[in-house]
This record gives structure tokens, sequence and C-alpha cells, in this order.
């Protein structure tokens, strides 16, 4: 797998969860606000987390700017979960919009023509892909699974470190990952 791999913690109360995702590698966590590119570039994998609903992927504050301008000047293998899915969408140009109510539990996606269940917990959906990204697996509110048509980079909605025995979302996030090596 990759040997040293960066978690940018946007304030997730699953940063440990996702930690346990990659078993064995050597992981190093930094809270969203500590952010640094050229810190970032030395690692082998950077993973944006999910965040506390303090601030969307879109917000007027720029909580994100350094996270977004990494997002679009690295070719290092990249990986956003939830929050970190909208930013990556939101740096190639993609929209976002706010759901009428909070998707929360155990939802089910769908990838070519499987069905999978997968635990969500979002306010805001990608509601407009850019021509870079392509979308993998779907849900009636939006993509949920996406990927760079040029990078190794890649954006889940929902939450795979959440219940991995209980959901399919560790399974996807295993197949994933086997992407990333290869197009690494």
């Amino acid at each position: 797998m990759f040997k040293k791999i960066l978690i940018v913690d946007n304030n997730s109360k699953h940063t440990a969860k996702i930690a346990k995702l990659f078993s064995g590698d050597e992981i190093s966590i930094c809270k969203c606000e500590d952010f640094e590119s050229d810190k970032a570039e030395t690692f082998d994998l950077v993973v944006l987390s999910g965040g506390s609903h303090t601030y969307a992927a879109d917000n007027e504050k720029n909580a994100y700017s350094a996270e977004i301008e990494f997002i679009k000047q690295t070719k290092k293998p990249l990986i956003g979960i939830c929050l970190g899915c909208q930013l990556i969408a939101k740096a190639f140009g993609g929209k976002l919009t706010k759901l009428a109510e909070k998707q929360s539990g155990i939802l089910e996606i769908a990838k070519s023509v499987k069905k999978y269940e997968v635990f969500e917990s979002h306010k805001y959906a990608i509601s407009e892909m850019p021509d870079e990204l392509e979308t993998l697996a779907e849900s009636e509110t939006g993509p949920e699974i996406i990927r760079h048509r040029a990078r190794p980079t890649f954006g889940f909605q929902f939450h795979p470190e959440v219940f991995p025995r209980k959901t399919d979302g560790k399974k996807l996030f295993d197949q994933v990952i086997a992407q990333v090596i290869k197009s690494a």
C-alpha cells in the first residue's frame, strides 16, 4: 500500500476510524487549520476527512482554501471523504447544493447496476459535476464516488470508515484504493 499517509482532519469525529482504514501504514494527522501544501507533498497519499458541519465546502469564510488550492495543484494520490469529496468537486468547478434535510444513516447507492448500503451523514450534495471528474456511484441525492479523469484523485460522499462490517462502504473503499495504487 502507501508508506506515508496524511489525514487532514476537517474537525471530523471519525478521524481515528479513517486511520483504521489504512492499517499497517505510517499515518500522520493534521488539523485543517494547520494544513500546508508543501508538507502534504511529502506524503504518498493525502486523505481529506469529513467535517463537523461548522463550515460547508463552499463557505464564504474560505475555511478550506489551502486544501482547495492543494487539490487543484497536486498530482499526488488524493482521497476525499464526505466534506473532502465536496472539496474535490468544488476545486475543479463543481457545484454543491444544500439538501432539504440532512442525509444520515445507512442508505443505498448504485455503482454500475449493483446496489450497496453505505453510511451517510451530510447536509450538502454535489449538484453539478465538472468535466474533469466522473461519477462512479450515485444515490438519489447525487454522486457518491467520484474520480478525476487524469489524476489519482477520488472522493466518497459517504463514510466508508463508519460501520465497516455492517455496510458495503469499506468494500467499495478498498476497491477504489486498488485503483489509486494502480494509477499512482
